[in-house]
């Protein structure tokens, strides 16, 4: 008996001394509070053109987040991989550029826009062969038929947009696209061959002064009017984690303004020592945008990519006939679209007869119904989570 008490009383001071630790490791040790939180997984290239959000999250600077455990998760260049990892469950939330968005929405009806990030935006230069230097197969007069770009979506919409402003009298008849895959391919094309008679290329301040002594440029830089990045995430996300972004969005804002305050100097020395920049040239990037997260979207930054994606033929066959571009943006539930074109009178009279006809055909045709169907309408959201959740022309009413 006097055995088994002792026993006893060494297993409860064993209990008594783990319930101790982990009480101390619960209320001291921040790792094992990050265990209790909810988990939010972001993903994000490790390109420079993600920063700061990338370079936070690699910092796990989001650690001070007291709402939930932020991961990093690291995305490849591959929508298609993107869309999977975001359907599968491997992230809850994707920050890409906001043409790459466009194509994730339209690929995934799935996949939705919840938010936009103001970050640096890209800039794109148009070089022309110089007449001195340029060989004799080298277009350098005239009117120039074929414009080289990048392997990337954003290069391709900026020669839409150099349509749109009439460049080299493209608005009647536009350029044929030739892929490059390198600047230096893209020299001997536009120098040397003639295959290309302009060149769109984002080029570093080092890569610009090089270029200079070879063609010349022939515009001044052009960045798109939209915002840089959008968040996109599942329609599961959305009504499991709905508060979570909002907070993650708030949290952002609040940590970029920190970055270029009180932890400036040391942000700015994790920057230059990661994408071998100087400090003349972080500072240079750090004033060009506003770093600033927004759970609402403007009307630009979702219709003016989708415009240029149908003129491209790059759209979904479903897609490609829609009557208005509006008619394919796929919005999170709740969020605002602002500014953009109010309908037309005759689209709100289209909204009153298709209501009215709704409640007709659904056997409830009331004065009132009838009185109410513009409103009704004109005020359809994205409140569902169904496949034609998708936000139109009546909220700008």
């Amino acid at each position: 008996f006097a055995a088994r008490a002792l026993a006893a009383c060494v297993m409860t001071c064993a209990a008594l001394n783990s319930v101790k630790d982990t009480v101390k490791c619960l209320t001291c040790d921040n790792d094992a509070l990050v265990t209790l939180r909810p988990r939010f997984r972001v993903g994000t290239t490790t390109g420079f053109q993600d920063e700061p959000i990338a370079g936070a999250l690699k910092m796990k600077l989001y650690r001070r987040l007291e709402t939930c455990a932020v991961d990093w998760v690291i995305c490849p260049n591959d929508g298609a991989a993107v869309a999977a990892m975001l359907n599968a469950g491997i992230i809850d939330m994707v920050m890409t550029n906001s043409e790459d968005a466009a194509m994730l929405t339209l690929a995934a009806r799935t996949l939705r826009v919840c938010g936009t990030f103001d970050g640096s935006r890209r800039v794109w230069h148009v070089f022309q062969p110089e007449p001195t230097r340029a060989s004799a197969r080298a277009h350098v007069g005239g009117r120039p038929r074929k414009l080289g770009v990048p392997e990337c979506l954003s290069a391709s919409l900026v020669a839409c947009m150099l349509q749109d402003w009439d460049a080299f009298g493209w608005s009647l008849e536009p350029p044929e696209i030739v892929v490059i895959p390198n600047i230096g391919e893209g020299l001997k094309a536009l120098t040397n061959t003639g295959v290309i008679h302009v060149l769109i290329w984002e080029c570093s301040e080092k890569e610009l002064r090089g270029l200079g002594n070879l063609c010349r440029k022939a515009m001044e830089p052009i960045v798109a009017p939209w915002r840089s990045h959008a968040f996109v995430c599942a329609r599961e996300t959305l009504h499991a984690k709905s508060a979570t972004i909002r907070q993650f969005f708030s949290f952002t804002d609040s940590l970029c303004n920190e970055m270029r305050t009180t932890e400036r100097e040391s942000f700015e020395t994790f920057i230059g020592n990661t994408y071998s920049l100087t400090a003349q040239e972080v500072r240079r990037w750090e004033t060009a945008a506003t770093w600033t997260c927004s759970a609402d979207v403007d009307w630009v930054t979702v219709s003016r990519p989708l415009e240029y994606l149908k003129r491209l033929g790059v759209l979904p066959e479903e897609l490609r006939e829609a009557a208005s571009v509006s008619k394919t943006l796929r919005l999170a539930p709740g969020i605002r679209l602002l500014g953009g074109p109010a309908p037309t009178p005759a689209q709100v009279h289209s909204l009153q007869r298709e209501k009215a006809a709704t409640s007709s055909a659904i056997g409830t045709p009331t004065a009132a119904t009838a009185a109410i169907a513009g409103d009704a309408g004109a005020s359809k959201a994205s409140d569902s989570c169904g496949d034609e959740d998708d936000i139109g022309e009546g909220p700008r009413l």
